[in-house]
This record gives C-alpha cells, sequence and structure tokens, in this order.
C-alpha cells in the first residue's frame, strides 16, 4: 500500500473472476487504480484470473515485426521502412560467452536496439586494448530454437567465426561481458560511443563523509560493471564542490581499465562498500584512438 501511496495510486483487489473485465478496464483507462491479484503457485490459486486477464489485455503497437505479425500489421511499405529506419545503429550486448565443441564462441546476450540477421559482419568489442574484433555471425538461437534473426528485446545466442586478414581461431578470453556487438554498417556509431571518459548528473543516495575527486566506485551500466576514478565534481551552476548523501551533482568519470561503449541518457548505478548513487549519462568524451587493429 505504501508503494502504490508514493505512485498516486489505489489498489484494487481480483478475487473473482467477475472482476476481471474491470481491471482490464483500470489498465486501458491509466486511472488511478492498480489491479492486484492474490496468487499461488503452489496451489494454483488465482491463476486462472491472472491468465484471463493478460489475454484481455489489449497488444501495444510495436515496430517489432514479430509483434506486428501478431498485430495483422505487416506490409511490404512498412517492412522497407523498417530496413530503412528501425535497424540502423543495431546494438547487442553481451552477458556470456561460451566455448561449444564443433561450434566455437558463441556470444549470449540481448538486443537492445534493432535487428541482427544469420550472415551479418558484425563488430565486437572494446576489447582491453579499446579494439573492435570483426566477426562473421554465423547462426541464431533463441530458446534453444535455430532462428534467422532476432530483435530489439530478445534474447538469444550468436555462433560467431573470424574475419579478418588474419582470420585467427577466436579464443572465449576475447570477449568479456558487457562488451556491445553491432553490424559492420554502423560502425559510425563506434567513433562517438566508444569512451574512456564521460559526465553524469548523480544523486548519491548514502555515503558516510564526503565524495571528492580521486574517489573511484564501481559504476554499472546494465551489463557494463568497472571501476571509475571521479576526475571532477560540480554543482548545477559548474562550481567545484564535494558531495555527501543527498546531494545532485555533475560527475565526470574515467574508467580504470578499459573504453567502452556507451549512449546518451543511460542510467547508471554506483557503488562503493555500503555507499552507493545513481544518475544519467549527459555527455561523453570520445578519446579519437584507432579502434581497428591493422
Amino acid at each position: 500500500k505504501r508503494v502504490l501511496r508514493k505512485a498516486g495510486r489505489k489498489a484494487y483487489y481480483v478475487r473473482e473472476l467477475s472482476h476481471v473485465n474491470q481491471a482490464v478496464s483500470c489498465i486501458q483507462a491509466g486511472n488511478q487504480f492498480a489491479p492486484i491479484f492474490e496468487v499461488s503457485s503452489v496451489t494454483g490459486q488465482g491463476l486462472d484470473m491472472l491468465r484471463r486477464f493478460i489475454k484481455e489485455l489489449t497488444i501495444r503497437y510495436s515496430k517489432t515485426p514479430s509483434i506486428k505479425l501478431a498485430q495483422g500489421i505487416d506490409n511490404e511499405e512498412e517492412k522497407a521502412n523498417d530496413a530503412d529506419s528501425e535497424f540502423k545503429g543495431s546494438e547487442y550486448y553481451l552477458d556470456d560467452v561460451y566455448l561449444v565443441q564443433g561450434v566455437g564462441v558463441v556470444l549470449g546476450g540481448a538486443v537492445r536496439k534493432g535487428r541482427f540477421m544469420v550472415n551479418d559482419r558484425l563488430l565486437v568489442g572494446p576489447d582491453r586494448s579499446g579494439f573492435y574484433r570483426l566477426v562473421l555471425l554465423k547462426s541464431i538461437h533463441r530458446q534453444c530454437v535455430p532462428s534467422q534473426s532476432v530483435y530489439e528485446g530478445q534474447h538469444g545466442t550468436f555462433a560467431v567465426k573470424s574475419l579478418g586478414k588474419n582470420k585467427e581461431q577466436l579464443k572465449r578470453n576475447q570477449f568479456r561481458k558487457g562488451m556491445v556487438v553491432v553490424r559492420e554498417k554502423d560502425m559510425k556509431l563506434l567513433k562517438s560511443n566508444t569512451v574512456r571518459e564521460f559526465q553524469a548528473e548523480i544523486k548519491v543516495l548514502h555515503h558516510s563523509t564526503t565524495i571528492n575527486p580521486g574517489y573511484s566506485p564501481v559504476v554499472h551500466l546494465g551489463v557494463v560493471r568497472q571501476a571509475a576514478v571521479i576526475l571532477s565534481i560540480k554543482d548545477k551552476n559548474g562550481n567545484e564542490c564535494t558531495a555527501r548523501t543527498g546531494s545532485e551533482v555533475i560527475v565526470r568519470f574515467r574508467f580504470v581499465h578499459a573504453a567502452e561503449f556507451l549512449s546518451l541518457g543511460r542510467n547508471l548505478i554506483f557503488r562503493e562498500g555500503r555507499a552507493k548513487g545513481c544518475g544519467k549519462i549527459t555527455e561523453l568524451y570520445p578519446s579519437g584512438q584507432q579502434l581497428f587493429q591493422t
């Protein structure tokens, strides 16, 4: 109840099948009532009402072709628009790396933007030296089933092989969690988004003393996790200051070990022991270094 009160909502308990339609109306109308289902995964109590509620909800419009098929919205003109606009800037973030006998290196993760298809030429990185590696997408699996493509919001695994002049055999230790995969067509993104330093507006949720330049917490940006040193701290007026619990300041970070692929507006969390805070990226500082080995 306390959480609902903070969100300005009131609880609407669904205890009978006859209440389901009213619960659906609450969601579609966007009013102040929030449907609550009391269910048990042991006895199955209430699951029939929850299933019916989900079934009655209308599907929101999506640009993702797999959702369009379910909505009956799929024509040649929209396909062309998708190919031209939606899939520009495709991004896939690595969660895991596997070495499968007879297959080779397999990358596991989720598509944050766009679409990837079998036989796409991909760039994976940055590695510890800040370089990207050119690979070929041999096959895609989603939920252990072969697939020809994977779209925004979907998880999947990519079997890849090396391309380029050397065509060396890929090894598992050449990849790490937090790397990004982009199509070779979108390589322009890499120069502006591969950074060692960035600026963020943060709020310090808890710290026992004060935070000064030189402080080095661990920064979490989705699957990216790396220690970053604070170079400067400024208030909203641009004046140098220190930060303490409850402070809202503008901080410039520098990754300690390697560059990462970031984007403006991305949420972050930083922590060190019991100290923690959150914020949003407001500016990137590309290093201008070479991103591809010659």
